[in-house]
């Protein structure tokens, strides 16, 4: 048996599509042994997004000329998919979702057959083994754990490198080989499925609990004039579903703004249009055909309008409707009047 972890950069994600320029792996035999290691720089053929409005907020690992000298996707697709699915092997993962997203949307921009595979999750073990409630990034955990991650600088073979680390860190938490940490959290792995990515690990009713927790969110009076008050807002089935982490973290930050959480697309001003077509995107021309206003953005849109920094939204923990209320306070002894005091007095003296 062989594991192998990898890690994906993109150039940018417009429309909820990673455009792949660096594929990392770390390959290792059954007793995590590194057997191999590598970082293949990609040329995305598309602009490089490091920052909004100008500001640089994401440091290259390599010069922008070296990835705008390399292969493109179609020329590594081969080797990635080769990697992927070789018999006898499992990859692992940190958010491992986003980065098969990533390949299956290179797979459709370069109209390259999909490839099936699964992949376990590093991030949701770890939720899983710990108890947390949050979703960790992958330096947070290396930090908790004491692993040097400053010379990741969004270099993929080393980020993979990182998610090994973490991996064997919880088989020794656990006192167990990887395998046998594998079979006590059997569900925390996604499949690559005819281009879609599909979750093993929880199924819950997304639109429900989103809206139950926008329901509990209270709007912060700064943002009174901020131009959202009052504002509705909906998000593609498929961004509620795959992305369910992220969609609780902009309902919480649309509701400070003053905007409302709508699982309807007809009653909505802003909708999040991200990932394949469903029922609420397939609805936008007749909308917009009666004659309603309604923006359509998609993910770095949404992150722009609402001003969330990018590497702070892809760090968002997973919320949740017990932190918005705090502990819960015991309800108070309800005080008995005077009267029913002196009542209850007689009472005991004469039980009669």
């Amino acid at each position: 048996m062989e594991y192998l972890f990898f890690d994906i950069e993109c150039a940018n994600c417009f429309g909820g599509n990673g455009k792949i320029c660096s594929f990392g792996y770390v390959l290792t035999n059954e007793d995590l042994q590194v057997l191999d290691q590598r970082d293949i720089v990609i040329n995305p053929r598309h602009k490089f997004h490091l920052g909004a409005r100008g500001k640089v907020e994401i440091e290259l690992a390599y010069p922008m000329e070296q990835f705008k000298n390399a292969p493109d996707f179609p020329h590594y697709y081969r080797l990635i998919r080769d990697l992927l699915t070789a018999p006898d092997r499992v990859a692992f993962g940190h958010s491992v979702n986003n980065d098969m997203r990533f390949l299956m949307s290179e797979c459709a921009r370069y109209k390259l057959d999909y490839f099936d595979f699964t992949a376990y999750d590093t991030q949701l073990l770890h939720r899983y083994f710990t108890k947390s409630q949050f979703d960790k990034g992958l330096s947070k955990i290396c930090e908790t754990y004491g692993i040097d991650c400053s010379l990741a600088l969004h270099r993929s073979d080393y980020d993979a490198f990182l998610t090994m680390q973490v991996f064997a860190r919880l088989c020794k938490e656990e006192k167990v080989a990887p395998d046998a940490l594998l079979a006590l959290c059997p569900s925390a792995y996604y499949t690559a499925e005819h281009g879609a990515v599909i979750n093993h690990f929880t199924t819950p009713a997304y639109t429900k609990k989103l809206t139950e927790f926008s329901r509990h969110c209270r709007p912060l009076p700064q943002y009174k004039k901020s131009g959202l008050w009052d504002k509705n807002f909906c998000f593609s089935k498929a961004f509620e579903s795959e992305k369910f982490k992220e969609a609780l973290y902009l309902v919480k930050s649309i509701r400070d703004h003053g905007g409302q959480y709508c699982s309807k697309i007809g009653n909505s001003d802003y909708y999040l249009q991200w990932g394949d077509p469903c029922v609420r995107t397939k609805r936008i021309d007749e909308i917009r055909a009666t004659g309603k206003e309604l923006t359509v953005l998609d993910e770095e849109g949404m992150l722009e309008l609402l001003a969330i920094p990018r590497e702070e939204y892809n760090d968002c923990p997973l919320m949740s409707i017990t932190q918005l209320r705090g502990k819960r306070r015991h309800k108070p002894r309800r005080r008995r009047s005077s009267a029913q005091q002196a009542t209850q007095t007689e009472q005991v003296r004469d039980p009669r």
